[in-house]
């Protein structure tokens, strides 16, 4: 058994007092050969076997480990009656934003179209001319007395008394020149007032109202900043190494069963898997444990006075 030992514990005389400088045993030793842990396998040593974790923590962190041999050889600033084992402080994490450009800004040529608008013009279609227009006679009723039967003279043998002969003697048969006026008849006429003619007539200009669309921009370019487009990136950045280090752990004398059942009553109120309350810590009950440790950021591998705090456990 002491060939598998991981360390040698040292038994230092402070004031007169022993004082636990080491840890026992291997631990998976222990667990994997099923021999259980109590101060009667250890009469030379104090601290308790259930006191060691594994030396063995599994970490995916970016942090250089710090080297074992950095430690000192004893606890320092150790005090008369506690008792000490080197555990594994793991690293610890900050979760912090960085914005990181995803795409930096850039130009796009972007064509604006021309722009028009309908408008309305008055676009002359037929000059301004003249043209003759005919001016029709125009007449005038009148009468108008016209000869059907024009007059004549002729001579006519007549007996009258009328007529006398040079000497004044009455003669019977004569021949008189007598003169018959002409017949005439009134009729209606129309009458020329004004002959027929020409003369030049204005012919005003013609125009039409058309709609048509109007150029008031010519089409152009225009430059278009695009923007940098950013995304905000979690990183967990490292602020502290895992690193081994000493820390008070308890005692043979303090692990009673009472304070180690309330370890594993807590484990299990804070959600991990223990073992029966039979006053020993058993495999189960340190797998929990350490994974209690690594999660809260406590120093891996003993039952430390920081652990029993975190976990609000008591020494009784």
């Amino acid at each position: 058994m002491t060939a598998r030992m991981s360390q040698i514990c040292a038994l230092l005389c402070v004031a007169g007092l022993p004082i636990c400088v080491g840890c026992s045993r291997d631990r998976e030793y222990a667990m994997q050969s099923g021999e259980s842990c109590n101060i009667t396998d250890r009469p030379t040593m104090c601290g308790s076997e259930w006191t060691r974790a594994s030396r063995e923590t599994t970490t995916t962190t970016a942090c250089a480990q710090q080297q074992t041999s950095s430690l000192p050889e004893y606890p320092p600033n150790a005090q008369p009656g506690e008792c000490y084992g080197k555990v594994y402080v793991p690293a610890k994490y900050e979760t912090k934003t960085e914005r990181l450009c995803t795409k930096e800004a850039c130009e796009r040529l972007e064509i604006v179209p021309a722009r028009y608008e309908w408008v309305e013009d008055r676009v002359l279609v037929k000059e301004a001319s003249t043209e003759l227009q005919e001016i029709p006679a125009e007449y005038k009723s009148a009468e108008r007395t016209i000869e059907v039967k024009p007059g004549h003279t002729e001579w006519v043998m007549a007996n009258s008394d009328k007529c006398r002969s040079e000497n004044g003697q009455p003669v019977r048969q004569v021949y008189c020149l007598v003169s018959t006026p002409p017949e005439t008849k009134t009729v209606n006429t129309q009458c020329l007032a004004r002959p027929a003619c020409t003369k030049e007539v204005p012919v005003a200009a013609e125009y039409q109202t058309i709609r048509r669309q109007k150029l008031i921009a010519p089409a152009t370019t225009m430059r278009v900043t695009i923007p940098a487009e950013f995304e905000n990136v979690e990183k967990n950045i490292c602020v502290a190494s895992g690193h081994m280090e000493w820390q008070r752990v308890i005692c043979d004398a303090d692990a009673t069963p009472v304070t180690l059942n309330a370890v594993k009553s807590a484990l299990m109120a804070n959600g991990y898997k223990t073992g029966p309350l039979d006053g020993q810590l058993g495999k189960d009950d340190w797998n929990s444990l350490r994974a209690y440790q690594q999660k809260k950021g406590l120093g891996v591998g003993e039952l430390s006075y920081e652990t029993l705090n975190s976990l609000q456990v008591s020494v009784r």
